[in-house]
């Protein structure tokens, strides 16, 4: 079941991943929309060039309750797309705070895909106006658990 759209998630999620990743570090951020492909684009990919290696780290949003296979199948299919020699790649699943993400953590983890839940950003209403900034619960490493060590919470 789909909480809202994805789309509603995208400026949050690249607000923060701007932030983490700044332009004055040498990171270039691409959201599905600039796309190096035309027929397999992640919500958004950092990238970064050194001397040794290009970082690709792939970004995939999704709206819903809980994870499911196919999301996982979809990143890993991104992932195999968009390696070569010296590329480095990591894989991030970006949820709602609240999605539940035991179904396949068992995958999660076999796959090195980090799941973040993303806590706080704005909605729009289909019918209304912009909706108030949803404020889901806080959620710390100590409520998820320590078999869920590797989620992290922006």
């Amino acid at each position: 079941m789909k909480l809202f759209l994805e789309r509603e998630m995208y400026s949050s999620v690249y607000k923060l991943l701007r932030k983490r990743y700044p332009a004055n570090k040498g990171w270039e951020i691409l959201s599905q929309y600039q796309s190096e492909t035309k027929t397999y684009k992640p919500d958004f990919l950092v990238k970064k060039g050194t001397k040794m290696y290009i970082h690709k780290y792939i970004f995939e949003v999704k709206s819903e309750n809980r994870i499911k296979k196919r999301h996982i199948q979809q990143i890993n299919s991104y992932s195999s797309k968009l390696s070569g020699p010296n590329v480095k790649i990591k894989k991030f699943l970006v949820v709602p705070a609240l999605c539940n993400t035991s179904y396949h953590s068992d995958l999660l983890q076999k796959y090195h895909i980090k799941v973040i839940h993303l806590r706080k950003f704005r909605i729009i209403d289909r019918f209304d106006n912009l909706s108030p900034e949803i404020n889901k619960e806080e959620l710390n490493e100590e409520e998820l658990g320590e078999n869920n060590a590797q989620y992290q919470l922006f």
